[in-house]
């Protein structure tokens, strides 16, 4: 799906700063003819970008600085994998780590390794992790769009009406995975803050389930 919105975004964005740029430039001695010709250059590329690369310049722009939300998603899903027992391959929380790796930088997030068939029926609750995570901490969900899809798919075997309820029921087991396990999520997104290692995460992630463990005996 193309970035519709946030590419209009950022044409507004532009639109108004070189409009401004047009109100003060003689100030700062700045050619109308600058200012026009920036601004059918951005204009034209951010135009190129949307139809004939569907967005991914700009995705990758605006993936340069990630914002807590995304640490926050992220470490949803990161962290309820984990509790699942499915293994955790690599994350990535901006373009630039997703590019230098190989990936697209659209596909910024936490890979999974192979998921046991066993397993299969919780992978809904980990998917929907990201928006729990979210709606938890901010009141709404901003990003998920395509962690939903994915549940869906999960939950193709049964009927249309009820795919809906077992979404929302999900991501309901995901946010109490979560909150019972609150010391752990916030540890987890100080170490993927910091960038380190899956195994570091995961080492993390244990040592305050074992801490958890411990209190309640």
């Amino acid at each position: 799906m193309m970035n519709e919105e946030r590419w209009v975004n950022l044409v507004a964005v532009v639109v108004f700063g070189l409009t401004l740029a047009a109100l003060v430039g003689p100030w700062w001695h700045l050619s109308p003819a600058w200012v026009a010709s920036t601004t059918l250059v951005l204009l034209g590329l951010a135009t190129a970008d949307a139809w004939l690369w569907q967005s991914q310049g700009l995705t990758f722009l605006l993936g340069l600085w990630p914002s807590e939300r995304v640490l926050h998603h992220e470490a949803g899903h990161f962290l309820v994998a984990h509790l699942m027992g499915i293994p955790i391959e690599d994350y990535t929380l901006d373009s630039w780590s997703s590019w230098r790796r190989g990936y697209p930088p659209s596909e910024a997030g936490v890979r999974l390794g192979t998921v046991p068939l066993s397993l299969w029926p919780q992978c809904p609750v980990v998917w929907m992790a990201g928006v729990a995570a979210e709606e938890w901490l901010y009141g709404d969900a901003r990003g998920g769009v395509l962690d939903q899809e994915q549940a869906l798919r999960h939950l193709e075997g049964f009927p249309p009406a009820e795919r809906p309820w077992r979404l929302r029921l999900a991501q309901r087991e995901a946010q109490v995975l979560l909150q019972n396990h609150a010391a752990a999520y916030w540890a987890l997104v100080e170490a993927m803050r910091q960038r380190k290692s899956v195994a570091e995460c995961v080492a993390t992630i244990e040592q305050h389930l074992q801490s958890a463990s411990g209190l309640e005996t």
